[in-house]
C-alpha cells in the first residue's frame, strides 16, 4: 500500500474512533428513518469538519512532499496532532467561529490554529 494512502485510511478510521468517544451531533441530514448506524460516525452534522481538518491536514502534507514546508515544520505533522484536531473541532464549533470569520473555512482554519504550533 502507498504510504500516503495508508496514512488517509488512518485519518479517516480516527472518524470512527473520535465519534463514538464523545457526545457530538451525528444526526444526518434528510428523513430520520433513512440514518444507518454505521454511516453516522462518517456523514453525521459534527463530523463535517472533522472531513474538512483532514483535506487541510493532507493539503500540508503535500507542500511537506514537494518541499514548500521546511522539514522541522513537517516533522510536526504527527498522527497524535491530527487526532487532537478531530477530537477537539466540531462542525457546531466551527458554525459559531463562522459568525465572527463570515466564512466556514476561515472559521475552521482559525480552530485548528488553537491546536497547533506556530510553525505549522
Amino acid at each position: 500500500m502507498i504510504k500516503e494512502c495508508k496514512e488517509l485510511y488512518v485519518a479517516i478510521a480516527m472518524l470512527k474512533e473520535v465519534a463514538a468517544k464523545q457526545a457530538r451531533n451525528l444526526y444526518m441530514p434528510g428523513d430520520g428513518r433513512y440514518q444507518p448506524e454505521e454511516l453516522k460516525a462518517f456523514l453525521g452534522y459534527d463530523q463535517w469538519a472533522s472531513w474538512l481538518i483532514i483535506v487541510e491536514w493532507f493539503w500540508m502534507k503535500t507542500l511537506a512532499a514537494i518541499g514548500v514546508m521546511p522539514k522541522e515544520d513537517a516533522a510536526l505533522l504527527t498522527e497524535e496532532r491530527l487526532r487532537t484536531l478531530l477530537y477537539a473541532i466540531t462542525t457546531t464549533q466551527q458554525d459559531a467561529k463562522e459568525k465572527d470569520t463570515k466564512h466556514d473555512i476561515l472559521a475552521l482554519l482559525a480552530l485548528m490554529r488553537e491546536h497547533l504550533p506556530v510553525e505549522l
